[in-house]
């Protein structure tokens, strides 16, 4: 797939995320992220000083960022007194400044390179992972998720489904191990 557009400054991108990217480019909150995204790959160093960024961020306002190993991040603000809606604030700021789609399209590019239908790849290794029946459908998995109540019919104890749904989650195509 080739996306382009009409301002002669916006690169063309190609491939499977080519959408993706260039919707990244068009809401990049910097010139440092649309410079990022220009060449239609996130490297693993961009990832990681996008990321550094962000923790830097909060960090300058007292808050300490953990990152998860399959994407996202907890955020300890210190205090229970702290008003949510200033940490939100604060988050949204710093992620405009730093993150924008960068660790997204990062995550999403590296665990699902030619942009799979992410209903099938996750019902497969779900199914794979002896996690579900194997009459389990991409249809299954997309009614469950759109359900969003959490109840995966699993053919095992739901905490041990739990930890295999999080493993398909961050390696749905089995290409890290």
């Amino acid at each position: 797939m080739v996306v382009g557009s009409d301002d002669p400054s916006t690169p063309t991108f190609t491939g499977p995320w080519a959408d993706a990217f260039a919707q990244a480019y068009r809401t990049a909150g910097t010139t440092e992220q649309r410079q990022m995204l220009s060449d239609g790959i996130v490297s693993e160093l961009e990832y990681s000083q996008v990321r550094d960024g962000f923790a830097a961020c909060l960090a300058d306002v007292g808050y300490t960022v953990t990152w998860a190993d399959d994407g996202g991040y907890t955020l300890d603000v210190g205090s229970a007194e702290v008003d949510d809606a200033h940490v939100q604030d604060l988050v949204g700021a710093c992620d405009t400044e730093h993150l924008g789609d960068i660790d997204y399209l990062y995550e999403q590019t590296t665990r699902n390179p030619q942009h799979l239908d992410e209903a099938e790849i996750m019902a497969a290794c779900l199914v794979r992972s002896d996690v579900v029946p194997p009459s389990f459908t991409t249809d299954d998995y997309a009614a469950w998720f759109e359900a969003d109540d959490g109840a995966l019919p699993y053919t095992v104890s739901a905490a041990a489904g739990q930890v295999a749904f999080d493993a398909c989650n961050a390696d749905p195509l089995g290409l890290f191990g």
